[in-house]
């Protein structure tokens, strides 16, 4: 019953999905996410020659159906949703199809994975998912579709070690491997880039500017805060009292009228440096890392970010500036306190603004840490370390 269903959905979508686009290459990567803000696909075209990229909306002819797809994936997690998720991994499956040279297939994140394989069953299709987002119920357990995707790839590459070992261990997975985000300094290295050119265009010659980079990730009906940004308002303030025109905060995420309000409550609305989304290595966004004296990694109790180790942590390892991170265990996976970043306990902001005035107090502190953080992304993150692990397990599963 459930292909028939499908067929018929397919029949209803066939005409809403681009068959004009090149698929002469042997293997294929899609995404959901635009490469220039969510880069990962870059990392496959270092690691195996011949890859061809593709982003979903370049996939559908429909803009409405594509804005009309982005509007529904907002909502809650619910039966709706996951049926919504049926229909775009249907879309994936229609493209792979006029695939006529590939039978293999890198998806970032679930949506595709289970279709794709499940719809051609009769054919040799291989399918790696590429795992950023794990998402976990309150039972322990993946979501339906997640499940559904961990027991139908061919192989899954997680970007938390401490995600792989517990999805492993309770779904039985035999070909995993961990390959974390990184970064690849060709492409974002903040150190080479000119430190006071951020700070001239500002007019911040002589702030100590404290900056936070990443995304926005609420609830949808609650607004619950899944990054730990809410707390950033609040950090801001007291650190605005003790240090006042000395220090500035600058903020490099989308608008969000939540954390709008409590900047406002707390009346720094005026002290803040807002930067919406740009591509990951756009000069002003490298400009601000190189500018920044310290980062700030928030985060929560949520699963998903609890235990992942975060873009936002190896992007500020680049910049070689002291970062200050709320202690997770995902996120001790890859700092460690005095070493390459100063931790805190995880929800205390006295303890946060604490840190970075200690921070702000010592110079040889902040250059250390910062030091270690960026030899750390030269010796073990950098992409082109990184992409050796990933050329081999594509061969691996590939068979190449």
């Amino acid at each position: 019953m459930a292909i028939d269903i499908f067929k018929l959905i397919r029949k209803l979508i066939i005409s809403m999905v681009n068959t004009n686009i090149n698929t002469s290459k042997p293997v294929f990567y899609i995404t959901l996410r635009n490469i220039g803000i969510l880069p990962r696909p870059y990392l496959a075209k270092i690691a195996f020659k011949g890859i061809k990229t593709f982003y979903l909306k370049d996939i559908i002819k429909s803009f409405k159906l594509w804005r009309l797809i982005s509007l529904l994936d907002k909502i809650p997690y619910s039966l709706f949703k996951y049926h919504l998720w049926k229909i775009i991994g249907i879309i994936m499956y229609l493209f792979s199809i006029k695939m006529k040279n590939s039978n293999n297939i890198i998806i970032l994140n679930p949506i595709g994975v289970s279709e794709i394989k499940m719809l051609n069953k009769k054919s040799n299709v291989k399918v790696i998912m590429d795992y950023m987002d794990v998402i976990i119920n309150d039972k322990g357990k993946l979501i339906k579709y997640h499940e559904e995707a961990v027991r139908s790839a061919d192989g899954i590459i997680f970007w938390s070690k401490i995600l792989m070992q517990y999805i492993v261990s309770k779904y039985n997975i035999k070909n995993y491997t961990y390959i974390p985000y990184g970064v690849c300094l060709k492409l974002f290295n903040p150190r080479e880039f000119n430190s006071m050119w951020f700070r001239n265009l500002y007019g911040l010659k002589s702030k100590f500017i404290v900056t936070y980079s990443g995304g926005v990730w609420r609830e949808k009906t609650s607004g619950l805060d899944f990054h730990g940004i809410d707390k950033l308002p609040q950090i801001f303030a007291k650190l605005h009292r003790k240090l006042g025109k000395r220090v500035i905060f600058v903020v490099n995420c989308p608008y969000d009228h939540i954390l709008f309000k409590k900047f406002r409550k707390y009346n720094i609305l005026n002290k803040i440096i807002w930067i919406k989304p740009i591509k990951f290595n756009a000069p002003l966004r490298v400009g601000l890392f190189s500018s920044s004296d310290v980062l700030i990694l928030t985060s929560s109790r949520y699963p998903p970010v609890f235990y992942a180790e975060r873009m936002k942590t190896f992007e500020y390892m680049a910049s070689g500036k002291a970062i200050i991170a709320e202690k997770t265990p995902g996120i001790c996976n890859i700092l460690r306190h005095n070493y390459n970043a100063y931790l805190t306990e995880l929800g205390n902001v006295n303890e946060i603004v604490d840190g970075i005035i200690k921070l702000y107090d010592n110079k040889n502190l902040r250059f250390s840490l910062g030091e270690k953080a960026y030899i750390d992304i030269k010796k073990k993150y950098n992409w082109n370390i990184l992409s050796i692990y990933y050329r081999n397990f594509i061969k691996k599963i590939f068979n190449r």
